[in-house]
């Protein structure tokens, strides 16, 4: 049938929402030109909507997947159907066919015909005269003589079997491979073998963590985040089809589907991996955790698109910090033996009672007699200048040579100490570890692997990072972990660092190491900046969110008084420390560190805060006396330059103003000066006359000079007698 393009539309102008509607299934409210929304292809939240001209000439825009802002109707059809112009132009005719006849009074209805499906086709390994054909099967060129349902036959160039699945859509008479995948040792028919290979099997052949999704794309979005992905061949309902046994020994996550089918795939999935591998745990995503409004049966594509603004490595993360759920292999049984279809691995929430809980013993065990407990986490933090590494070193040393920490508090028992410091650097590390190792009068090289050291931070978000810690742990039997500064550790985003579940989760891989090893693990972490000197610390002065609530035990730090960069080496600091099982405690800690320049050293001295408290009052009295002895002196000097201004002699009045002085300030002065016999009485003339004539003299002082000493008067009265009336004016 020919068809007029241009008579076409030319009749479609100005229906074009009503074409939409009917032949991509379009909503009013996708049609709307001025609401963004999903893409009905790709999702996403609002990267889809109609142009303001939709009705005109059916023009639709997505800045993602169809970016063609001058294109019409017609290439709209085309984006969302699959097919091509031609196949367009059919459908449209078909629509205005449909209407025009109901116009007439036919109601002859012609339903718009459905892209056609992908097909798959299974490629054989028999007689390939080289890798010629191969090569074409990669490259996309698919050879024309074959039929798709015929298979082919390949191998590898260096003549080796090589099996491939080539998955291509034929909507629109376009032959595209959407998926090339070779498999040891091939297939003998075109029809895929039972057990089926899994999906991008040589990509997780040696890889050492898999993710399995429900279904191909999923995969696919899964590996462009860079992870190793793989989901069952056949689809989701043929799980049971799948060689599973290729994932032996790996580290195994599984991302279901949102919804009932997701969980069912997710639990045939565990069963299947328990029957055909010796994998005793597999980790379950939980999409919903970090996008709750996700729909049901949203995947790991549609995951990805509710953050496409985020980048591959902040969604990675995002991943395996929903990857929370732990399942572990079944224990088998006569009631429930292995195998059966609904032997479901469960969760063992360790439950038991009260006779049993009673009956236990949860006595705390001490690692550093009341300091810190055995198997509860720890929490280090402080202020900067508060030395925190350098106390936590002396804490890992002290566990590792079971020695007194801060010489004081005792180590019941030697433990292997791992410290993973990563923000002083080696060298100020060696530095200080050699420094306290003299104090405590033991050797570091000595120790041995009773202690070891790490400089690289370990991404808490990264389940490779944890599994490496975790066996190294294992292999090395440790005991304590010390992870020094936490912001290093963490990798949280934005302002996710004062989000306390974004933290707590972050955290709770701490959680889970100590579960799976016994190893208590030690974190280092900053309190808020400008923390005045001498407030006692607390948990809430921490900076972030969720620290205070995941420690079960902590210590902490602040300056008693302001750092002086004249004496880099001294300190006086608060310590306090406490935890849940009930240990706490308070003290001044003071340390020397000595220069640089002389021999740096490590000496502790730790006070109860009651004596930190009585030398305060004791130094604040002193400071006091001190102030009010220098502002004595100045009043004396006054006094005394005053004087010198009248060698001949002045009233006290006179003198006083001269001193700026006032009479209660001027009075213990003079006093002094008095008794010292540094001044004496003498007459002046002011000028004046008496009645008699003789000259009017007024009693006034001077300075006593080395002559008038050796003087022998008797006119000298000095006593406080004579001149207590003089001050009583």
């Amino acid at each position: 049938m020919n068809l007029n393009a241009e008579e076409i539309k030319r009749q479609a102008t100005g229906r074009w929402v009503q074409i939409l509607q009917s032949v991509c299934r379009l909503t009013d409210g996708q049609l709307n030109s001025k609401v963004h929304g999903p893409c009905p292809q790709c999702g996403g939240t609002d990267r889809f909507r109609a142009l303001p001209d939709v009705a005109e000439n059916g023009g639709l825009f997505c800045n993602k997947c169809f970016s063609k802002r001058n294109g019409d109707g017609f290439a709209a059809i085309q984006w969302l159907n699959g097919c091509t112009f031609a196949g367009a132009l059919k459908r449209v005719s078909e629509f205005l066919g449909n209407h025009s006849s109901q116009a007439n009074g036919h109601h002859k209805t012609h339903p718009p015909k459905e892209p056609a499906k992908p097909k798959t086709v299974h490629a054989t390994p028999e007689k390939a005269a080289d890798a010629l054909a191969w090569a074409m099967v990669k490259s996309g060129i698919i050879p024309e003589q074959r039929k798709p349902d015929s298979g082919w036959q390949y191998h590898n160039a260096d003549g080796s079997d090589a099996g491939a699945v080539l998955r291509w859509n034929l909507a629109d008479d376009r032959k595209e491979i959407r998926q090339v995948s070779c498999v040891p040792g091939g297939w003998i028919t075109s029809a895929m073998p039972e057990p089926r290979p899994l999906y991008r099997l040589p990509e997780i052949i040696d890889a050492s963590e898999v993710w399995i999704c429900e279904g191909e794309k999923a995969a696919d979005a899964a590996v462009s985040l860079g992870l190793q992905a793989t989901t069952s061949a056949g689809g989701s309902k043929a799980a049971d089809k799948s060689d599973w046994s290729t994932l032996n020994g790996k580290r195994l996550y599984i991302v279901p589907d949102n919804d009932e089918p997701g969980r069912k795939y997710s639990d045939e999935v565990c069963r299947l991996i328990f029957e055909q591998t010796t994998v005793d745990e597999i980790h379950i995503a939980n999409l919903s955790k970090d996008w709750p409004e996700i729909p049901s049966g949203g995947d790991v594509f549609d995951w990805q698109e509710q953050f496409d603004s985020a980048d591959a490595e902040t969604l990675q993360n995002r991943l395996r910090t929903s990857a929370d759920v732990l399942v572990h292999r079944p224990m088998a049984s006569d009631e429930n033996p292995p195998g059966k279809q609904d032997d479901i691995p469960r969760i063992d929430f360790e439950i038991m009672d009260s006779r049993a809980f009673a009956e236990a013993d949860f006595r705390v065990t001490y690692m550093i007699q009341d300091v810190m407990a055995e198997n509860q986490p720890q929490l280090y933090s402080g202020p900067s200048k508060t030395l925190k590494t350098s106390i936590l070193v002396d804490q890992g040393l002290s566990l590792a040579a079971a020695v007194p920490f801060l010489g004081r508090f005792d180590v019941p028992k030697s433990k292997r100490v791992l410290l993973l410091s990563s923000e002083s650097g080696t060298a100020t590390l060696q530095e200080t570890a050699r420094r306290i190792c003299d104090m405590k009068g033991i050797s570091l090289g000595e120790l041995g692997d009773q202690m070891h050291w790490g400089f690289r931070p370990p991404q808490l978000t990264d389940a490779q990072h944890i599994a490496t810690l975790t066996d190294f742990i294992l292999k090395n039997r440790i005991d304590v972990v010390g992870i020094d500064p936490a912001y290093l550790s963490m990798n949280l985003q934005g302002n996710e660092a004062a989000n306390q579940f974004a933290v707590g989760a972050v955290l709770m891989s701490l959680t889970k190491l100590q579960a799976e090893t016994g190893c208590t693990p030690i974190l280092a972490s900053h309190m808020r900046m400008h923390m005045p000197p001498g407030v006692m610390p607390t948990l809430d002065h921490i900076a972030g969110a969720g620290f205070g609530q995941w420690a079960r035990q902590w210590v902490l730090l602040n300056r008693r008084e302001e750092f002086n960069p004249d004496e880099p080496g001294t300190h006086r600091l608060l310590f306090t420390f406490g935890g849940s099982a009930g240990h706490c405690g308070a003290y001044g800690l003071d340390i020397e560190e000595g220069r640089a320049a002389d021999g740096r050293f490590w000496k502790v001295d730790l006070n109860s805060l009651s004596q930190i408290r009585k030398e305060r009052v004791a130094e604040k009295e002193e400071r006091k006396r001190e102030q009010e002895q220098r502002i004595y002196e100045n009043r004396r000097a006054a006094v005394l330059r005053a004087m010198k201004r009248f060698p001949d002699g002045e009233t006290m009045t006179v003198i006083r103003r001269t001193a700026s002085l006032n009479p209660d300030n001027f009075q213990p002065v003079w006093m002094d000066l008095l008794t010292a016999m540094e001044v004496e009485r003498v007459r002046i003339n002011r000028g004046g006359t008496k009645k008699d004539g003789t000259p009017k003299l007024t009693e006034g002082f001077r300075l006593v000079t080395p002559e008038s000493r050796l003087k022998n008067t008797g006119t000298h009265e000095t006593t406080q007698e004579h001149f207590e009336p003089v001050f009583s004016v």
